[in-house]
């Protein structure tokens, strides 16, 4: 069964990286949100911590989260993708449930 995760707070305020890495199946996806946006500025932790989960699911960022926060998105993880709403929608109907990690 897989699981869209998706990560909307900031990874300056939380430390649960670490607990998606050990949860994330094969077919499972990880969305950033909001100031989740900011775990794709190089140089933090949660950078370091995405690089692997990359091996275990796919990584995509909200485009419109992304422009709000001044993230530019060539600064997107090899094989990490921005998305609209509309795909952010196909995602959940694509998924068997969602995790929301706040």
């Amino acid at each position: 069964m897989s699981t869209l995760h998706t990560l909307s707070k900031s990874p300056y305020t939380m430390s649960c990286l670490v607990s998606f890495i050990k949860m994330m199946g094969q077919e499972d996806e990880l969305l950033l949100l909001s100031d989740g946006i900011y775990s794709l500025l190089p140089g933090t932790e949660a950078y370091e911590q995405l690089t692997l989960l990359l091996e275990k699911g796919k990584l995509y960022a909200l485009e419109d989260d992304l422009l709000a926060r001044g993230v530019d998105a060539s600064n997107l993880l090899p094989n990490g993708r921005s998305i609209s709403y509309d795909t952010f929608v196909d995602l959940v109907v694509k998924h068997q449930r969602t995790y929301n990690w706040a």
